[in-house]
């Protein structure tokens, strides 16, 4: 089956708002572990700004700019 760009994208959005959600909760779950806890914010600062450049270029006409997004989220593992 052949995806469409914009399904593809979509689809590694979702993924990655669930990666985002999971290591949100994981942080709270740790509490305040010092160097451990702020590594953790600054992972999740630079997931979300991806998301929101990705949710972005989902809302752009230019198919490059969703191509752009599209491989950057793919290069974010599913494995945490």
């Amino acid at each position: 089956m052949n995806e469409t760009l914009p399904g593809a994208l979509a689809r590694e959005i979702a993924n990655l708002s669930a990666k985002i959600e999971r290591y949100k909760h994981a942080s709270r779950a740790a509490g305040d572990t010092g160097a451990d806890e702020r590594g953790m914010q600054i992972s999740i600062s630079i997931m979300q700004a991806e998301l929101d450049a990705a949710i972005a270029a989902a809302g752009n006409p230019d198919p490059i700019a969703q191509i752009s997004a599209l491989q950057s989220l793919r290069e974010y593992s599913l494995d945490d």
